[in-house]
């Protein structure tokens, strides 16, 4: 009985150290895994205008989330963090100048660059 205690102790000990951002959304490799995501990176990928597109992963309040700026550098652009199912996290800069999470910056660790280009 002993044994058997250890050992679910053990398991519940890794279970809980399992690090979110490194499988993130259940995926080691998002941007081919993810539909909407995947979708998304071939989208930046036929685009044709100048202007550069980024995707990067973040874990905001403990969740996996991805920032996408479709116009980098763009003034009045919309940036937009989404989860893993593509619900709306956060929304950044616009015409209104929109900032739904001030606590963005303070509380995001783990930032992965997925894409930019």
């Amino acid at each position: 009985m002993r044994i058997l205690t250890t050992i679910a102790i053990g398991l519940l000990m890794f279970a809980c150290n399992k690090s979110d951002v490194g499988n993130a959304c259940d995926t080691d490799d998002p941007l081919n895994d993810i539909p909407w995501l995947k979708d998304l990176k071939e989208q930046f990928d036929k685009d044709m205008s100048p202007t550069r597109q980024m995707i990067i992963q973040y874990s905001y309040n403990g969740e996996t989330v991805f920032y996408v700026d479709y116009c980098n550098l763009c003034s009045d652009a919309l940036i937009i963090v989404y989860d893993c199912e593509k619900n709306v996290v956060c929304e950044f800069g616009g015409i209104a100048g929109k900032n739904t999470c001030p606590d963005f910056i303070e509380k995001t660790t783990d930032k992965k660059i997925l894409y930019d280009q």
